[in-house]
């Protein structure tokens, strides 16, 4: 008797190609093999998470330090994997990756921080971690933290990794001229759903990686029609393949691909310049999230 399969999951968040898939997901997709995950930490901050394993390969999102995800396949200094932080699925450089996994004690409190071989700014920085990367404190010193990877960091640029932001509209306006950059969540640049989820996630509260899947599932949502919507602050606007944050009845905060940076815009001159590129569409849902994770 043949297994009936979904050829319409999503294959962005669930881990599957024709020659391998996680065994999760047998009995649900046609493949040749199933495999069990293997668990692995994230060490580099700001890991391009591709879409094929190739240098040219579109970037699709970041795996920040400390995420933790499950590898499904190892070739050509690549691992094919999916994130334990939001479920998306792409190809890593393996040396981006370690097996040993750490519970994180502490998270990145603020835009970027660098690490250093001592605990002295003077020394030469060894690598940088943006808000969110989530890290391992084993020892102090002084002003300074030692971390289970190595490296030492400003003790005050880290929260313990339960205290959080409330007011995550406060925390996207920190990304204020942060260049945009398409697949980015905050090391050298950052896109609209990555601004979206990192705030989110600095206020503890879980989002999908693409707009497409926030406009689905985020918070509730807000009827209107024509452009007309009952908009507050922290409400989230999503359009074709685009997201803004709400800062008022006027206003809105996001990582525009126009401008090429984080940015506060009219959302009146948004819409208009959305509708213009997307032949005539305009909003496709309003979204609410609650106002803290209490």
């Amino acid at each position: 008797m043949s297994v009936a399969v979904d050829s319409k999951l999503d294959p962005r968040v669930n881990c599957y190609r024709d020659d391998l898939a996680a065994s999760y997901l047998e009995g649900k997709v046609d493949s040749r093999r199933f495999v069990m995950g293997r668990q692995a930490q994230v060490v580099q901050c700001g890991a391009p998470l591709l879409r094929n394993p190739s240098a040219d390969s579109p970037q699709d999102s970041q795996l920040l330090a400390g995420e933790t995800v499950q590898v499904y396949d190892e070739a050509g200094g690549y691992s094919w994997l999916q994130s334990e932080f939001d479920g998306y699925v792409g190809y890593v450089r393996t040396s981006a990756l370690r097996d040993e996994v750490t519970e994180a004690t502490d998270c990145v409190s603020v835009l970027r921080s660098f690490l250093y071989p001592e605990p002295d700014i003077k020394t030469p920085p060894i690598a940088t971690l943006n808000m969110a990367a989530q890290v391992t404190v084993t020892d102090q010193y002084q002003r300074f933290s030692l971390l289970s990877t190595g490296g030492w960091i400003y003790s005050d640029h880290l929260m313990t990794i339960d205290a959080h932001e409330p007011d995550f509209v406060a925390t996207a306006l920190r990304f204020l001229e942060m260049p945009y950059l398409w697949g980015g969540k905050g090391n050298m640049g950052i896109d609209c759903s990555g601004l979206v989820q990192v705030s989110l996630a600095r206020s503890g509260r879980a989002c999908p990686r693409d707009t497409y899947m926030q406009a689905k599932t985020l918070g509730i949502e807000i009827p209107g029609e024509d452009g007309n919507y009952p908009m507050r602050r922290g409400d989230l606007i999503y359009w074709p393949g685009h997201v803004a944050i709400v800062l008022d009845q006027e206003t809105v905060v996001h990582a525009s691909g126009h401008h090429m940076l984080v940015t506060i815009e009219p959302w009146r001159d948004v819409d208009e310049r959305v509708r213009i590129e997307t032949g005539g569409k305009g909003i496709e849902v309003l979204r609410r999230v609650p106002q803290s994770n209490g």
